[in-house]
């Protein structure tokens, strides 16, 4: 049957910088995510559409505090709390190799994130994004489908009008225990390296070139995920 959804999603942060280096902040903000048409309405002979998802709605609060302690050095360091309300998430069918998503009552989020940038002269700057999260459902069991460790490093490259990056991402397991690893319909945990350059003509006019999963790893993401794939963009600004 039709459907339509719609909910307000007020977010409100509050600031304080006693100096030149430090600035900490909170912020409150509620969130509205309507499950996919994907989601709802593909069946195979892998997966059951669920046409009875709700939309999830999350109230996310977080802490945190910002520095800069010199032109070359910045830190950002956040801890964050979320309950949700309905939460998508995928699950195996019972008694059946097939996977559907359902809702979850009830979940909450607890999790950190730090994020370092260290600029070693005008051409060159490292940065290390690093996020942790806990996720559990109403009856305090681990909710697997969301990633433990998201680890993001690289590193970028600015000339005069050219820019380039190499970047790291590393993923945590998605699998339940008992669950195996490098096969359809599972979430493998994954490390891949990603490049990319790019070039502006003007203040309007870019290009850039990247390519994604620069090693070709293997691994599964439900299904198998792409090989070495190359992407060349073109921005305008009007």
């Amino acid at each position: 049957e039709e459907t339509s959804y719609n909910q307000w999603s007020p977010k409100l942060a509050l600031e304080y910088s006693p100096d030149e280096v430090m600035t900490y902040y909170v912020s409150y903000g509620h969130s509205f995510n309507p499950p996919t048409l994907y989601m709802l309405y593909r069946t195979d002979s892998y997966y059951d559409g669920n046409p009875d998802l709700k939309p999830e709605i999350s109230d996310t609060y977080e802490v945190g505090f910002k520095a800069r302690f010199d032109p070359k050095n910045d830190l950002k360091m956040s801890l964050f709390k979320a309950d949700t309300k309905d939460l998508i998430t995928s699950q195996r069918i019972e008694g059946s190799s097939k996977r559907h998503y359902v809702n979850k009552e009830k979940a909450k989020r607890t999790g950190m994130e730090l994020d370092y940038n260290h600029r070693f002269n005008d051409r060159y700057t490292g940065y290390v994004n690093y996020q942790w999260e806990m996720a559990y459902d109403q009856d305090d069991e681990w909710i697997y489908d969301i990633p433990k460790h998201i680890l993001h490093t690289g590193l970028r490259y600015d000339l005069n009008k050219w820019s380039a990056n190499l970047d790291g991402e590393y993923v945590s397991s998605r699998n339940a225990p008992g669950e195996v690893d490098n096969v359809y319909l599972s979430s493998d945990p994954y490390f891949i390296l990603n490049a990319g350059v790019g070039y502006k003509f003007n203040k309007k006019c870019s290009a850039t070139f990247t390519v994604n999963n620069l090693l070709g790893r293997d691994y599964y993401l439900w299904y198998k995920a792409p090989g070495r794939t190359y992407t060349v963009g073109v921005q305008f600004e009007f």
